[in-house]
This record gives C-alpha cells, structure tokens and sequence, in this order.
C-alpha cells in the first residue's frame, strides 16, 4: 500500500508533541510520505515564539514535507464560520491532501492532527488493510448518542475518499463565503448558514439557535454522505450511514495515544484515562469537583462543564460498529449547551448529576 501521512493544524504549542508523533510515525511511514500542513502566521507567533525555531529543527531531524499556508480566516469571519477551527480544519486537511496526491498516486490517506500523538502504528495499518472500504475514524469523539458524528482525530481510507470528504467542505466554504461576503461583515447571516448547512432536518433547528454550534465532524460527514448518495441524508438512517461508510478506530488499540480538545482545554492521555477513571467516570468527576471546584449552585463554570462533556463523551464513545446504533434523541443540543455553560439547564441536570 502507498500511503500518504498528512499531520494538519496549528503548531503553536504544539511542535513537541508533533516531534514525538513524527518519531513514533517514522517506524512505519517512509518521512517522504508525511505531509506537515500549517499555518505561516505560526511562524512569527508572540504567543509560542519557538514555533520557527523548532519547525527548522522538526524538518531537519525528521525530512518530512511542510506545507505552509495562508490564513483563510479573515477577521470579520473568526466568530461567524469558523467555530471549532471548522474551516482551516477543512482548509489545512485539503491543502496537505491535495499537494500529497499531486506528488504521487497514493492509495491512501491517514489524515492526523497537530494536537495528537499516537504510538504503535502497526494497530492502525492492520485496519486499513481490513476495511479498505470505509472511511476510518477515532474512536474518541465518535458519538453514538449523536447523528452522524465521527471522530476527527484521526481520519483513514482510500485517497479518492478522504480527498472527497475535505474537498467538498474546501469547495462549499469558498462557494458560500464569495456568494455571502458582504454579508458575512454584518453577523450571522442566515442566508449564509442556510447555504453552508443545507441538510434541512439536521440543520434547520440549529439555525434557530446558532448553527455555528454544529461540530465540525457532522458537517465532514452529512455532506461527504450527501454528495456519495446524492440525496438528501436523515437522522433515523445514520446508524445504518454510518455503519455503511465509516468504521472506529479504537485508540486502546495503540500503545499509546495522546489527544488534546480545544474546546475542553484538557488532554487525554492513554494511562491518565485508564488509571483515574477505572470505568467509574462519576466518581471520579465528582472528587475532582470536590477538590477543585466550588461552584456549585444555578451557575457553573468551565471546569464544571469540561467535566461533565467528558463523562457524556467517555459513556458514549462509539469503539466497534456494534455500538453505532438508532438514534433516539439527538443530543446535539445539550453538546452545544455545554460550550457556553452560564447556566445550568434542565438537560444538563438530567445528564449529569452533580447533586445541584
């Protein structure tokens, strides 16, 4: 199999960790197949002035590719568009596949993140060679309990697939950004969302609230499926969707992995998840509260809230197909609550009982 590596996303940070993926990858991976695509801002970052420095170092130790990119995200776009690093996530990816595929024909892609470290690749090749017909994604932040929502710390499959799934949201946010300009500069305009979230019955009722809430991953994998089906795609299908067309990869299959999420502002390592949590997340949840937080009452703040994700998430990671199943309610809704969590709604009680 020729494969291409492509390592996408902010290096601010975040250049040790992609220094010990590199390492790890090298095992398996010849260095002239991995694609490091990023942004040149990085470089004159006053937040991580090393940034420069250590890129020098990472391409001089490892001989891997680096892809530097322009910005996509203007100023008037940042809070409107780009909620999650949804467009230079789309934007960075397909830079770095499209460049891959323009220097060689390759069979496949593994798409990685810069906020990510795995050890012990073997896992994952074994699996591409198993479902060479499926697009693969971590199991972490592969939701069950959520239509259509894969994991996007690691991306696999054939190239023409995984260049599909990044080309179609390149091509989308270019179309409705040069359609919407003008209006873009005003706030969120719904003639806009309505352009880049067509998907009537998983978008219009997040419209109403703020579609900009959607996470990154339904919107790669509704309109991926939109545009292999061509048809509009549904909420009671997306078990058999999703069953179809992706398949987790299990990260307790690595030897180790380390994953960071923005938006939670914590990262997960291998040993730390199996040895706090033991399988008893509430617990745990609950000692950490009690020894750091004490703010309990009708607000809550972040921690409180990180918390609370990452006992919905842990409880619902999707780690075979058997656990991607119907979808009785869609809890996006509450997933989006618990990014602003200024309040303490009535779903978030019913979720998490922090005895408020």
């Amino acid at each position: 199999m020729k494969i291409a590596v492509i390592i996408q996303g902010s290096l601010i940070n975040f250049t040790n960790l992609l220094d010990i993926n590199l390492t790890s990858l090298k095992e398996y991976i010849n260095p002239r197949d991995i694609y490091i695509s990023t942004w040149k801002k990085d470089l004159e970052s006053k937040k991580d002035t090393t940034v420069s420095a250590k890129l020098s170092e990472i391409k001089l130790k490892h001989d891997v590719n680096i892809i530097l990119n322009d910005d996509p995200v203007t100023r008037d776009e940042v809070k409107i568009i780009n909620n999650n690093n949804f467009v230079r996530q789309s934007c960075s990816s397909y830079y770095g596949i499209n460049y891959a595929l323009r220097r060689k024909d390759y069979d496949y892609i593994i798409k990685l993140r810069t906020d990510s470290a795995l050890h012990g690749y073997d896992y994952l090749l074994n699996k591409i060679n198993e479902e060479q017909n499926k697009i693969l994604c971590s199991s972490f932040f592969f939701r069950k309990d959520i239509a259509y929502h894969p994991g996007d710390h690691i991306i696999a499959g054939k190239s023409n697939e995984i260049y599909d799934l990044f080309r179609i949201q390149f091509d989308k946010t270019n179309r409705c950004r040069n359609e919407f300009k003008d209006a873009i500069k005003y706030g969120l305009d719904k003639r806009y969302l309505h352009a880049m979230y067509e998907n009537e019955e998983l978008a219009s009722k997040l419209i109403q609230q703020n579609v900009s809430n959607t996470p990154p991953e339904i919107k790669f994998c509704v309109d991926y499926l939109i545009n292999k089906l061509n048809r509009k795609v549904y909420k009671k299908e997306s078990h058999i969707l999703m069953k179809e067309y992706f398949s987790p990869i299990d990260l307790e299959g690595f030897n180790n992995y380390y994953v960071n999420s923005n938006k939670m502002k914590y990262y997960f390592h291998k040993r730390e998840i199996t040895e706090k949590y033991n399988g008893d997340i509430f617990d745990f949840i609950n000692q950490e509260l009690e020894r750091t937080c004490n703010c309990y009452g009708i607000h809550i703040c972040e921690h409180v809230a990180r918390w609370a994700i990452i006992k919905i998430l842990l409880e619902n990671i999707v780690i075979n197909s058997k656990d991607i199943v119907p979808i009785e309610n869609d809890d996006l809704t509450t997933f989006c609550s618990f990014m602003k969590p200024y309040t303490l709604l009535e779903e978030t009680k019913n979720l998490v009982k922090f005895g408020v």
